[in-house]
């Protein structure tokens, strides 16, 4: 459970925008995120993303379209990637079904 001081700052109070190379996320993600268009971060994403990465919830408001999805988004698929890849790399026989 956060306590008060871990809550997420009014935007006025926000760092300025981040790259997203700096949450040092997987090449993949990066080259999406890019292919879309995207190389800085918004105020939202720039503080929610290295909660979710820390594994913390995070709770954040903002409007419409300031890339709130990607900011919870991103660091799942990051999480995900290990274990997906190391799923993939073990063999199945048909003994294993």
């Amino acid at each position: 459970m956060s306590t008060p001081t871990d809550q997420i700052q009014p935007e006025s109070s926000l760092p300025p925008l981040a790259n997203f190379a700096d949450f040092h996320l997987d090449p993949k993600i990066l080259k999406a995120v890019a292919e879309q268009g995207y190389t800085q971060a918004t105020p939202i994403q720039a503080k929610a993303i290295p909660i979710v990465l820390e594994g913390r919830d995070v709770m954040g408001a903002a409007q419409t379209g300031t890339g709130k999805t990607a900011a919870f988004t991103l660091p799942i698929i990051q999480k995900l990637l290990p274990n997906a890849n190391a799923i993939h790399r073990q063999p199945v026989t048909p003994f294993e079904l």
